[in-house]
């Protein structure tokens, strides 16, 4: 039976009145002791320009001029606020109100990045001062905010987030929807015995090529992850190719995104394919260098596990490990 096994680690976002629809219902008004740099009341991308000094400081971080944008969700639902698009490194983090208490805070989305993501559940027409900070004094410049929405029924028939796709169509719903939502309970048992296994390789310690690792705290299921898993499990067998990369040139942090993980860094992956046991497949990984530190990196607090057999393939048995910092 061929075996084969492959690791990576990337260090790696009011007052409400009648009852004419979204637009129409929130109430804006702007806190007047706070120098705003924009509002808005939807989904979109605000831009301004900071300098001089400092006035706030998130609790992640912060201490160069900041922007201020006020926004006033026009619907329930969860909303993402990114600098993705700002040169300079940001810290971003909202308050209630201008001197409010503090809703969150983010300083790098993943490790090795500039770019500062929160995503918050805001009630219809709440109102929250997002701030956009530099992480140093001297990061100062030309700021971009984006802000978007998430699908939170799959199941309504409406387009909940105004992205043009509904339900099960809206990569939101990859939980809820398609094949990876629902697997084979025999698949299912495996990834449950292999998440088992690498808990207790974690919680002897190992030495990985030499290098001691003591114990390490065990490594908790994440739903999202455990989606990315199973979609490239799957995908290596069905298009028969072994790579962290798909052909689409796809990386592992590409596919733990775009399933809507956010959790902080670092990620990693490992995959292997051939071995017909979880106990076979981490024993590999084990007695590998490269996923033996995976497996035992104490920075990994969260894990995905995916099995796919496909009939036919190269290997049949594929295995992928996504690994995260937190949920």
């Amino acid at each position: 039976m061929l075996r084969r096994s492959a690791w990576i680690t990337l260090v790696l976002f009011t007052a409400c009145g009648g009852d004419d629809g979204p637009g129409d219902r929130c109430v804006v008004s702007s806190d007047t002791t706070c120098a705003m740099s924009g509002s808005a009341n939807g989904p979109g991308t605000l831009t301004a320009t900071t300098s001089g000094e400092g006035n706030a400081r998130g609790s992640c971080g912060g201490g160069g001029p900041e922007a201020v944008f006020e926004f006033t969700a026009p619907f329930a639902g969860d909303f993402v606020f990114d600098t993705d698009g700002t040169d300079f490194d940001t810290v971003l983090y909202v308050r209630n109100g201008c001197g409010g208490d503090e809703i969150a805070c983010n300083d790098d989305v993943r490790g090795g990045t500039l770019t500062s993501r929160l995503t918050l559940t805001l009630a219809a027409c709440q109102t929250v001062l997002v701030y956009v900070d530099g992480f140093n004094p001297e990061h100062a410049g030309a700021v971009r905010l984006n802000v978007s929405s998430r699908e939170m029924l799959c199941d309504d028939g409406t387009d909940d987030d105004g992205d043009g796709q509904i339900d099960c169509d809206d990569s939101d719903c990859a939980l809820s929807c398609g094949p990876a939502a629902t697997w084979p309970p025999a698949w299912e048992t495996f990834e449950d015995r292999a998440l088992e296994e690498t808990n207790r390789f974690r919680a002897m310690g190992a030495s990985c090529d030499g290098e001691p690792f003591p114990p390490a705290p065990p490594l908790e299921p994440d739903d999202v992850l455990r989606i990315s898993a199973r979609l490239h499990s799957s995908d290596m067998g069905e298009r028969a190719f072994f790579d962290h990369d798909n052909p689409e040139g796809l990386s592992p942090f590409d596919r733990m995104a775009a399933v809507g993980y956010e959790g902080a860094s670092p990620w990693g992956e490992n995959i292997a394919a051939g071995q017909s046991t979880p106990e076979e497949v981490v024993q590999g990984w084990m007695d590998s260098p490269g996923h033996c530190r995976n497996i035992m990196n104490a920075q990994y607090r969260v894990l995905g596990m995916g099995y796919a057999f496909v009939e036919g393939s190269p290997y049949g048995h594929y295995w992928t490990q996504n690994f995260g910092g937190g949920h």
